[in-house]
């Protein structure tokens, strides 16, 4: 797990059965390949947006009931989806 940055695309927020926050989590932007190709290195982007599965690992001893994803941009996080597991 690593800790939310300025530089994350994308955040998750998990959450126990009382809606208090367990951790927040920096996801990068997952949904974005980066790649590279010969005869291509003068182009300032290429790549484009995929569909991604993510995995996360957290305690199993953690009360885990809510998972929130964020959007992030100019340090302002919006609200895309919460996800009720149990």
């Amino acid at each position: 797990m690593k800790m939310l940055s300025s530089k994350d695309k994308y955040a998750l927020k998990v959450l126990d059965k009382n809606k208090k926050e367990i951790f927040m989590i920096g996801l990068g932007n997952p949904f974005y390949i980066h790649a590279q190709h010969i005869d291509f290195e003068d182009r300032d982007f290429f790549g484009g947006y995929v569909d991604a599965e993510l995995e996360i690992a957290f305690p199993f001893e953690a009360d885990v009931v809510y998972f929130v994803l964020y959007s992030q941009e100019d340090k302002f996080l919006r609200k895309i989806n919460e996800i009720k597991i149990k």
